[in-house]
């Protein structure tokens, strides 16, 4: 403000509020009235579709906040002209311009919260059915190609049938909506998870095994962890369930 001499600071403020109704109103214009436009051409063209109305599109108009840009492009203005005149009202730009990410900052940051709320935004139920789609189709194309690679490794019946199982389980979480007793599975499975770890650590606390063991069976308990994990995963992503907090407890702190 001390640097302000081409206008008062009274006549100065009404402009910066006049500047930033004017970005904020440019902004929310754009947002609502340009997607309508494509909506109506789409619809001419394609028939009815789902779009976003103006209610879910106000987050976006009401966010479009200044800020560190918008600084820079002011006082990147010269404070002179070519033949070294003093260039005339850069004071006021940067003045409008810090008011107006002032402005946007403390009216429309601390109010962008209230606005999200009001929006009451739906979830995105299809890229929850995409991401479905995905994890079966990974899933049957294994199934398919389970026969050749079983054959090309060697890996005995008995080892690619439980591998079969396992994905069938795996196609039967994805494919079905209903999960009576995945989460008391889930919950078992970590709890024996958790018991094998410290059974493990009072094995080499014991001295009864060395480090080198411990580390051997860990990895194939941390295989069956992600295998479990993913699981999960694969669960609530068919059911959208909110992520569970981690079950696992604490295991025995490992010496060295």
């Amino acid at each position: 403000m001390n640097g302000l001499r081409s206008l008062g600071l009274m006549q100065a403020c009404l402009l910066a509020a006049a500047v930033g109704g004017a970005v904020a109103g440019t902004r929310l214009a754009y947002v609502h009235l340009v997607p309508s436009l494509l909506q109506a051409i789409h619809r001419r063209r394609e028939g009815s579709t789902r779009w976003a109305g103006a209610r879910q599109r106000m987050p976006i108009a009401w966010g479009g906040v200044r800020g560190a840009v918008s600084l820079a492009a002011a006082l990147a203005v010269p404070e002179h002209t070519a033949d070294g005149a003093a260039l005339a009202d850069r004071d006021v730009v940067v003045f409008t311009t810090a008011a107006v990410i002032a402005g946007t900052l403390l009216i429309q940051g601390q109010t962008l919260p209230r606005v999200i709320r009001w929006a009451r935004l739906e979830e995105d139920l299809s890229e929850a059915d995409e991401e479905r789609l995905a994890r079966k189709h990974v899933v049957e194309t294994a199934l398919t190609v389970l026969p050749a690679h079983a054959a090309r490794l060697g890996a005995t019946p008995d080892v690619a049938a439980r591998v079969e199982r396992e994905l069938n389980e795996q196609v039967r979480l994805l494919g079905t909506d209903k999960e009576p007793a995945h989460h008391i599975e889930r919950d078992l499975r970590q709890a024996l998870l958790d018991a094998k770890r410290s059974a493990l650590v009072d094995l080499r606390d014991g001295r009864r095994i060395d480090d080198t063991v411990l580390r051997r069976v860990q990895e194939t308990l941390d295989t069956e962890e992600v295998w479990l994990a993913r699981r999960e995963a694969a669960a609530r992503s068919r059911s959208r369930l909110p992520a569970q907090p981690s079950l696992r407890a604490d295991s025995p702190a490992e010496d060295g």
